[in-house]
């Protein structure tokens, strides 16, 4: 009860005055980061086709713009993106892509957003007050895209640059020039406004930082990282349900964590969070923490007449068996059924079922012989639950002549089960063989001895138990 009491007061303590800021803004599908604009106002078109292409995510597109790049007239379209024609620089390079391949829909998609690229890490944009003007306008019409209601056609294509286009390219319609202009002022004014949005957004948590007491260097860069952490924590506690309002009153110590020593000071923190949260011991990542090993993890079983224990350790145990069902024939080899038992017990994380079965699929598939999922269920062993798969009975036939030797057939079936007591895991198997003449004359029979082979195996199973050492 004191404990409690002191955690609640602490708590009430740790909360600031400014309240966390809920509505982060969400980044636009083109949203083009600060390293990304960076790179092309120092590299230039180059680098703005690149982030262009990439966005398109066709290849024809990619392509198109790899050619265009080593064209006879890539220096022109060069000098004009050094000169601020960005528009100018960025058509051109997309009419140069028609050339090889690319459909001019695309080629005018790419050229906005190239020109939307440059204009966004220009610092010198030479028509700065109609960008303005129709960014206000974007705004006013609370960030509509594709509507002509707050004035795209005012933001790069003027009246001359498109008479200066059609007349160099007439075949790229008007059509084509407007869809180039839209694309240009949505990915630009879309970008523009998650920016100051996102601006607004880390003013308040500076503030709520101030006000909570917690001390860091203040660097813009230090902010930022500090937000991707705890964007990580938050949807790492929403995947475990485990907000429900202590979040809210908890995330300030984790910000103290954050910034005080990395993540071993947040790992701890999240831990204790998640413990307090679930009334138990729990994690980082909100599990429950694995168990230590105990001394009393072996395994005993009842085995039947032939079978002979082959491992006997500490979390693992296998028994074999073998045994000659035919004798030696005219044409025929001797020939024996055999199989193996195994169990392993593990520390682990908690499995559902899908995550048994798909464990167990993953398992049958690695399998040499190639088997068939036969049956998969429920399957139970004192507190251990979880699931079973057994595989089709399956026969390999045998084959031979004297120029190429001689196979003898085969009669199989295998089983894996993987259960479960809390983060104790499990693991069992099985494997039951016969063998038959080449010529598939003892097929009956090693399906026979296949078959109760298996039935000793999955009794050998069911008989297990785990304590102490014997």
């Amino acid at each position: 009860m004191v404990r409690a009491a002191l955690l609640c007061l602490a708590s009430a303590f740790l909360m600031a005055a400014t309240p966390w800021p809920k509505d982060k803004p969400v980044a636009p599908v083109e949203y083009t980061s600060p390293e990304a604009l960076k790179a092309v106002a120092t590299t230039g078109i180059l680098k703005a086709g690149e982030w262009s292409a990439k966005r398109s995510g066709n290849p024809k597109v990619s392509r198109a713009f790899k050619l265009a790049g080593a064209a006879a007239d890539f220096p022109e379209i060069r000098d004009a993106w050094r000169k601020g024609d960005r528009v100018k620089a960025a058509f051109l390079l997309s009419w140069t892509m028609i050339k090889y391949g690319c459909p001019p829909a695309d080629a005018a998609d790419f050229a906005g957003r190239a020109v939307a690229a440059g204009t966004l890490a220009a610092k010198d944009a030479t028509n700065q007050r109609q960008l303005d003007e129709a960014f206000a306008s974007y705004k006013a019409a609370s960030g509509g895209t594709g509507s002509d209601a707050w004035g795209w056609r005012q933001g790069f294509l003027s009246r001359s640059v498109r008479s200066e286009l059609r007349k160099k390219h007439p075949d790229f319609s008007e059509r084509d020039l407007d869809r180039m202009e839209r694309v240009a002022m949505a990915t630009y004014c879309e970008n523009r406004l998650y920016r100051e949005r996102f601006d607004g957004h880390k003013k308040q948590v500076r503030a709520w930082l101030k006000d909570g007491g917690v001390r860091w260097s203040g660097d813009e860069a230090a902010l930022e990282k500090f937000l991707a952490t705890m964007d990580e924590v938050e949807r790492l506690i929403q995947a475990r349900r485990a907000q429900d309002g202590l979040f809210d009153k908890e995330r300030l110590r984790l910000a103290q964590a954050i910034f005080r020593g990395g993540k071993p000071t947040l790992d701890a923190a999240l831990a204790d969070y998640f413990t307090r949260y679930f009334g138990e011991p729990r994690d980082a990542r909100g599990e429950r923490p694995a168990a230590p090993a105990e001394a009393g993890e072996w395994f005993r079983a009842k085995l039947p007449g032939g079978w002979k224990v082959e491992r006997e350790g500490r979390g693992a145990w296998s028994a074999r068996m073998e045994r000659q069902i035919a004798g030696k024939g005219k044409l025929c080899r001797p020939q024996i059924a055999n199989a193996t038992v195994s169990a392993e017990l593990k520390q682990g994380r908690e499995l559902t079922r899908g995550d048994m079965d798909e464990r167990l699929r993953a398992q049958m598939k690695g399998n040499g012989w190639y088997p068939e999922e036969g049956t998969l269920q429920d399957f139970s062993l004192g507190p251990f639950k979880g699931r079973l798969l057994t595989t089709k009975f399956k026969y390999k036939a045998g084959a031979g002549n004297p120029s190429y030797g001689y196979r003898d057939g085969k009669a199989m079936i295998f089983g894996y089960a993987v259960l479960a007591d809390g983060p104790r895991l499990l693991s069992l198997k099985y494997a039951a063989y016969a063998g038959s003449c080449w010529d598939n004359s003892g097929r009956a029979q090693a399906e026979r001895e296949a078959k109760a082979a298996q039935q000793e195996a999955v009794g050998i199973l069911r008989s297990l138990s785990i304590g102490p050492k014997p």
